[in-house]
């Protein structure tokens, strides 16, 4: 049968490579161990079949004489060869062969020298003309040892001395200038910074004209209500508000208010009595509430207010918040809810002919905010409808598109009807009003007992589908109900609602009523 090495990674193979066969000593002695170790094969099973070739072994590991004696024993021609008793294997692939040492390098100089010798002796007799021609087979590196003598190399080591000993003159003298140097770029440096840091030193860089020589037109001015005064369009693009005139009567409404306004500091967010001293104003009271309404509208960083109105972050923190809580204080007692007879007056012909008792039109509209630290804060403002934490509000509009009434802010997770109930709304109905709602509102008992009637989209019952009549009842309730949408889309429109930072959680409530009273400075919805 063939033989295979058991050696890892040799391909030894009987039948194809021509090799001596030998089996490993007997098992228990040193030996065998010793043959184990070196052929490191993991989890060999040694048996009769089990083989090391002659690969893995050197001339020195077999017998003298063995090769002749058994061919002539056998008549074979390739006989079997016997291995010392101590034999082990010791040439595997992941051995190495020792390199072959590095043989010296020759000497040249003699060889190159004798050349040269030779070459002058052999062309002394020619004439000079063919002295080039002559040379022509010595090479230019046995020409370049002819040329320098040993007296040479000694001049050219003197030379190459008295060279170094230039080149490290020159190189301390170098050295000597950079740290001069050095210590005099520290001298300007500490100079220029106590030049820039002392106002009275200081002085414009070359080619930078001073400050001071600028003429005041073409420095430039911090905003301020001029600048948007002149044109309707950029009032109501920074503010909200349709022109100037509505922006001069807010600020008369308020403006009794504004001298005594201590301003908010983290403590204190009202107005006292007992300061007699003014307080100093970086701006005037109508810029102030120029930038509590840009702010609002548009959500400006307060870094980019700071830079627009030429003060300080902080500054622009504390004003937005002081004047949030006096607008908030002083709007609250406007009345919202009209009589019965200020509705009628201005009830659009619509609603007269189809629902002529509406009272309110009443929708809820959620506010994305961030997402709060407390858990049961998370649970409580947790929105399924929305897939967000939120506030919810239940707003309510006149007929003629007015905003009416407004709740305080509750959880996303408050229902509709919940609401509803516990925000008093239903206290200001009076018998005979009605109140027009999505069907998602089933307040009907609670308002049967008040004997006021709720107009919503019939539901489906029994059927599976609506009749043709409550078909024209539920397209009637969406045209009319549609304008309670458009107004909390106004309300909306001031982009400081379109996300609550947990800051903002406090003085939340304000927010949402200032934004929510500016709006209704716009145009009726309905004529």
């Amino acid at each position: 049968m063939p033989h295979h090495c058991c050696v890892p990674q040799c391909v030894t193979n009987s039948g194809k490579v021509k090799a001596s066969w030998h089996k490993f000593p007997e098992k228990g002695t040193s030996l065998r161990r010793q043959w184990v170790h070196a052929v490191r094969r993991e989890n060999l099973i040694i048996s009769v079949h089990t083989k090391v070739c002659s690969r893995h072994f050197v001339d020195t590991d077999y017998c003298q004489g063995t090769d002749r004696a058994a061919k002539r024993r056998k008549g074979t021609s390739t006989p079997k060869r016997l291995l010392k008793g101590t034999a082990v294997p010791s040439v595997f692939p992941w051995t190495k062969a020792e390199k072959e040492k590095r043989h010296p390098p020759k000497d040249r100089s003699a060889v190159a020298s004798n050349l040269v010798l030779e070459t002058v002796v052999s062309s002394g007799d020619a004439q000079p003309t063919e002295t080039p021609g002559a040379l022509e087979h010595v090479g230019t590196r046995e020409l370049r040892t002819e040329a320098f003598s040993d007296q040479d190399w000694k001049q050219k080591a003197i030379d190459m001395e008295a060279e170094n000993a230039s080149l490290k003159h020159a190189l301390c003298a170098a050295l000597q200038q950079v740290s001069s140097l050095q210590q005099e770029l520290v001298a300007v440096k500490s100079a220029a910074h106590d030049v820039f840091l002392t106002d009275e030193l200081r002085v414009p860089p070359a080619g930078v004209p001073d400050t001071a020589s600028i003429p005041p037109s073409l420095k430039r001015q911090p905003f301020c209500l001029d600048d948007i005064a002149h044109d309707d369009k950029l009032v109501r693009f920074y503010t909200g508000l349709p022109s100037l005139k509505y922006f001069q009567a807010l600020y008369a409404f308020v403006e009794d208010s504004v001298e005594g306004l201590v301003i908010w500091n983290g403590t204190r967010t009202s107005t006292s009595s007992d300061d007699s001293t003014p307080r100093s104003r970086c701006l005037s009271g109508r810029n102030e509430l120029l930038l509590v309404l840009m702010k609002l509208r548009l959500n400006c960083p307060y870094e980019d207010l700071a830079m627009r109105f030429g003060v300080s972050t902080s500054t622009i923190s504390r004003l937005f918040t002081s004047w949030l809580m006096l607008l908030y204080r002083k709007l609250r007692v406007v009345t919202f809810w009209p009589t019965r007879a200020q509705v009628d007056a201005a009830m659009p012909p619509q609603f007269k002919d189809l629902y002529p008792t509406t009272r309110v039109v009443i929708d809820c509209t959620e506010f994305p905010i961030e997402k709060p630290s407390d858990p049961d804060t998370q649970r409580a403002t947790w929105s399924s409808y929305k897939n967000r934490n939120t506030f919810k509000l239940l707003v309510g509009a006149s007929p003629s598109g007015g905003i009416t009434f407004l709740s305080s802010l509750y959880g996303g997770s408050v229902s509709d009807n919940e609401i509803t109930l516990s925000s008093g709304l239903l206290d200001k109905l009076e018998p005979g009003d009605s109140i027009m709602a999505d069907k998602g509102f089933l307040i009907a008992p609670h308002c049967a007992s008040r004997n006021v009637t709720l107009n919503i989209p019939p539901r489906l019952g029994k059927d599976s589908q609506l009749s043709a009549a409550d078909m024209v009842e539920t397209r009637r309730i969406a045209s009319l109900r549609v304008h309670v949408e458009r107004v909390m889309e106004r309300i909306k429109n001031y982009h400081i609602l379109d996300f609550f930072d947990s800051h903002y959680f406090d003085i939340a409530d304000a927010i949402v009523f200032v934004c929510a009273f500016v709006s209704n400075f716009q145009p009726p919805l309905v004529q």
